[in-house]
């Protein structure tokens, strides 16, 4: 049994409430008849626009915090080309890239609250918003719809000498793998790998590289390079046959570790029936205590959260209302979702707004206890891991 594994998500239901203003006069009597001549107030009701007007001749921005020629280069273009089909008003949607993942955040939380900028994200920036450079706050963002969960896929060159990662250590092989040159930027899946080495005892070598903060697309051309032995993604592994076709097919890349939900079995690409064992299994049965409250605290919300789309704090809750319909209609649609498991490369989800809402606000909340700790912690694993 787990340790520790806690989802929450918990729907808030808001009420709104009309009363009906009657106006009669005659003092307290109930029966008083009105003054002849003289009508009523009535309140003057606010003008809500239909769906379709309010997004009629206008076009949506999508900001993208990395660099071209990963994942998102397959999947936001399908999504651009695709929803205006299920906003009213057939808006255009159009997209631009904003990197690395601080500076996206932080243009999408001061961008106007209008409904015609959004977000796309491929993970929740919860341990960059502590940074010196961001002015964000994840926890304030309306969110729109999760349809992706957030496992990662170690994948290596050929020439590593083990094919799964329990064998690395025998293996004497030193893994090379890129990280954030900042230590507050990293990630979930960096603390994936980091807990395992501590596990394991492999020889891990951490190399702070700006590209490990940009996206995936660098970080291929690094592994042809042969500057790292991989890297740690999530859906790339199931894109890698678009984005270098054959790579999975002739064993030029291989996945040698998986972490994804408790239970969760790694599902194959569409080029080749590699797979991984899960490690969150592992780690949450057999963890010391301190690596398992880091384990909880940073990658088990990115598992739960992966691939998701997101609109500025304070957007105008009618464009909210209208997107988060939209999308959830999307992902409700056949051929919509058919076209987007191909992409993906695996089945994908439908995480409705509002419930990714409380489930975000309430990962960051937890994520803010015993922060000060935990970073001393991961700090002194990161300096351990890249000799600094």
């Amino acid at each position: 049994m787990h340790r520790l594994w806690s989802q929450t998500g918990m729907l808030g239901i808001v009420a709104l409430t009309f009363a009906l203003l009657l106006a009669a006069c005659g003092g307290d009597d109930p029966t008083a008849t009105p003054v002849p001549g003289k009508a009523a107030p009535t309140a003057t009701p606010t003008a809500t626009p239909e769906p379709g007007e309010f997004y009629e001749g206008k076009t949506i921005r999508v900001v993208i915090p990395y660099s071209p020629g990963g994942s998102s280069s397959v999947l936001v273009p399908y999504f651009a080309h695709q929803m205006p089909n299920f906003i009213p008003g057939n808006p255009r949607m159009i997209s631009s890239h904003i990197t690395p993942v601080i500076a996206g955040n932080n243009f999408i939380a001061a961008a106007n609250p209008d409904g015609t900028q959004i977000m796309y994200n491929s993970r929740v920036a919860l341990p960059q918003q502590y940074t010196a450079e961001a002015k964000f706050d994840v926890g304030t963002f309306e969110y729109l719809i999760g349809y992706t969960s957030g496992e990662s896929v170690l994948m290596v060159n050929r020439n590593v000498p083990f094919g799964d990662l329990r064998e690395a250590k025998a293996s004497g092989h030193q893994l090379r793998l890129p990280i954030e040159t900042d230590p507050n930027e990293i990630g979930g899946a960096d603390v994936a790998i980091i807990v395992s080495a501590e596990m394991f005892g492999f020889d891990l070598k951490l190399i702070p590289l700006s590209i490990a903060s940009t996206g995936t697309a660098e970080q291929l051309v690094a592994m042809e390079r042969g500057d790292i032995d991989g890297q740690i993604a999530g859906a790339i592994w199931y894109t890698m046959p678009s984005l270098r076709p054959g790579w999975t097919a002739d064993g030029t890349i291989k996945p040698v570790a998986f972490w994804g939900r408790p239970g969760q079995v790694m599902a194959p690409n569409s080029e080749s029936d590699a797979t991984a064992i899960n490690y969150t299994d592992i780690i949450l049965a057999d963890a010391p205590a301190d690596l398992l409250a880091l384990y909880n605290a940073l990658v088990i919300p990115e598992v739960a959260l992966g691939k998701h789309f997101l609109a500025p704090p304070d957007t105008d809750p009618v464009a909210v209302d209208i997107l988060r319909q939209a999308f959830t209609d999307a992902m409700n649609d056949k051929i919509f979702v058919k076209g987007l498991n191909r992409l993906l490369g695996s089945p994908s989800i439908n995480f409705s707004g509002a419930e990714l809402q409380t489930t975000i606000e309430d990962a960051a909340a937890g994520y803010a206890k015993d922060r000060d700790a935990r970073e001393k912690k991961i700090l002194d694993l990161y300096n351990k891991y890249t000799g600094q």
